[in-house]
């Protein structure tokens, strides 16, 4: 017995295939996005670790290197805005129709935080016309928004997955413990000054600067050597003394500057110290100790 398959039917319009809502260009781009992130991420962890360093010592800790991290944080956060724009509005246009609209309105939220984040870091920035914000309420609240905006953003990014695409947690997972202890490593050599390692101190701590009420930085010993940062400019013909050297460098005469920024005089020594109203009286020295 013979069947007949039914001829199709004219006005049949042809199925059409989905739109893929992350296509193999937009994907490049996603990539480039997820990387900037990251580095942004970790640098902004050192700057915020290194703020509340401060706010929890009173010390300052914003050095040279501090500042070329707070440049890099301009940079890359001006490098991300075109990469998240066009992400952003090409993957809603691909996907605003999808019947998972759990994932479609946390990705509507992702991108607002995003944005929010760039716009914050756009204020914040000193120099900008129009945009920059001067007023400090308004510049605190700007703060806080660009702290805490990139924290909802991985909670979103997050939970947007859990509702999409399948996420690679161990990947991420990764990569998050990584950029972690990159930014707290950052933050405890930032803490560190080389300058300051092996150097030697009196066994009886402050009492030995007793009855005098200066302190040296560290509470330790003048290196020796150092007194070539404390020589004036115009003396010229000056050299650092260094007690215990042979040679020119250790003979003590008129020539030499010891930690004091007055002349040292072996003839008239006692000099030094009794014009205590004259502009030209000692404000710095070196203490001598024994017969040296």
């Amino acid at each position: 017995m013979e069947t007949r398959s039914e001829p199709p039917k004219p006005n049949a319009a042809p199925r059409r295939r989905p739109v893929p809502v992350v296509g193999p260009r937009l994907r490049r781009v996603l990539y480039v996005v997820l990387v900037g992130f990251a580095l942004i991420s970790v640098n902004g962890a050192y700057l915020g670790g290194v703020s509340l360093l401060e706010w929890t010592t009173g010390e300052t800790y914003q050095d040279y290197f501090y500042q070329l991290m707070f440049l890099g944080h301009l940079v890359l956060g001006v490098l991300l805005i075109l990469p998240v724009l066009i992400y952003g509005a090409v993957h809603m246009r691909n996907a605003w129709d999808r019947p998972n609209r759990r994932a479609v309105k946390v990705g509507y939220a992702l991108f607002g935080v995003a944005l929010a984040v760039l716009a914050t870091g756009l204020v914040l920035t000193r120099g900008i016309p129009v945009i920059e914000v001067r007023d400090p309420g308004l510049r605190s609240a700007a703060y806080w928004l660009h702290v805490i905006g990139p924290i909802a953003a991985v909670w979103l990014f997050v939970l947007h997955r859990l509702v999409g695409k399948r996420l690679n947690w161990r990947l991420g997972g990764a990569v998050a413990a990584v950029a972690g202890a990159f930014a707290v490593g950052l933050v405890i050599v930032q803490t560190q000054d080389p300058r300051q390692w092996n150097q030697a101190g009196p066994d009886s701590g402050e009492a030995y600067f007793f009855p005098s009420l200066a302190r040296t930085a560290t509470g330790d010993f003048i290196p020796a050597g150092s007194a070539e940062y404390m020589i004036n400019p115009a003396d010229s013909d000056k050299t650092a003394f260094v007690a215990g050297e042979t040679g020119d460098a250790g003979e003590f005469n008129m020539t030499k500057v010891s930690y004091t920024i007055v002349d040292v005089s072996a003839d008239d020594y006692d000099n030094e110290w009794k014009e205590t109203v004259n502009t030209q009286a000692i404000v710095l020295s070196d203490r001598a100790v024994g017969d040296g």
